[in-house]
This record gives C-alpha cells, structure tokens and sequence, in this order.
C-alpha cells in the first residue's frame, strides 16, 4: 500500500526501488560548498535557487530540490521546462539518463548507508558506478524522508 506524505503528495513507492528515463530532462542549479558531504548553508541555497528560478523566469514542474552528494563542492538543482535555449546554469540529461532511487527514513545524518547500497546496485546492474548521486530532503512529512537518486 503507497503513502502518501504530506502537502507534495510524495507517494513512497513512486520512488523506492524505481527506475526513471531522464533523458531530455532540464535542471537549473548552483553550486553550493559543502564540508566532508554536509551542506553549508542548506536553507539559504533553497531559497536562493527558488529565487533565482523566478528571477531568470523559468517555470518549475515539481517541488524537489536536489543536491549532488558531494564531499566540497556540489549543486543544488530543480527540475524546470525544456528550454530551447542555453544557459550555463542549466543541466539538459542525454538520452539515455537512467536514475536509481531509493528511499531512505531516518536523518540525513544516516543516509551515508543508503548512498553506499545504491552506489553497489546501480554498479552491479550496469556494470559501471553512477555518474553522480543527488538526494532529496522531503520536506513536511512529518518524519524525517530522503530519496537517493544515482544517475548512470
């Protein structure tokens, strides 16, 4: 039986053990410092990178805010229109992109455990690691949500 969590409608296994083609997908983003994989400044870069969404007019399909799991320096990103146009700042995935997620309960602190057993199925299933892993902090869920996404 799917949950659904909170005012995002985010249904757990929409996302638990899925798979998803993110071929021609667009995301903005920024980057962002963090210090051995903990975000500095987490709440500013959302607000940040919802301002500047407005700011450069693109339009949002969706509420997440991904952030690259990185160990110094990584991006925070959301998903907008297509765009016809180029921008630096704008992350276009070939076809192709293939996304691994997993979902994860308890503390961003503990999804280390997490990243690595998703790291070790998309390896093994592809014969290669992820490009990058990017996670998702669900927000208003009433316990603590995240969902880890590896990109072949």
């Amino acid at each position: 039986m799917a949950a659904t969590i909170g005012s995002q409608g985010f249904i757990e296994s929409d996302w638990d053990i899925k798979e998803h083609d993110w071929g021609g997908k667009c995301f903005f983003f920024l980057p962002y410092s963090s210090l051995l994989a903990k975000i500095i400044g987490h709440g500013k870069k959302i607000e940040q990178i919802r301002f500047e969404v407005r700011k450069n007019g693109y339009k949002t399909l969706n509420n997440m805010i991904l952030f690259e799991h990185s160990t110094f320096k990584g991006k925070v990103m959301v998903e907008i229109e297509k765009q016809d146009k180029y921008d630096d700042q704008v992350i276009t995935f070939d076809e192709g992109s293939i996304v691994d997620t997993l979902v994860h309960i308890g503390s961003i602190s503990s999804v280390g455990k997490v990243i690595t057993r998703l790291t070790e199925r998309v390896s093994n299933k592809r014969a290669k690691p992820p490009r990058s892993i990017y996670y998702w902090l669900v927000s208003g869920v009433g316990s603590d949500k995240t969902v880890v996404f590896a990109i072949s």
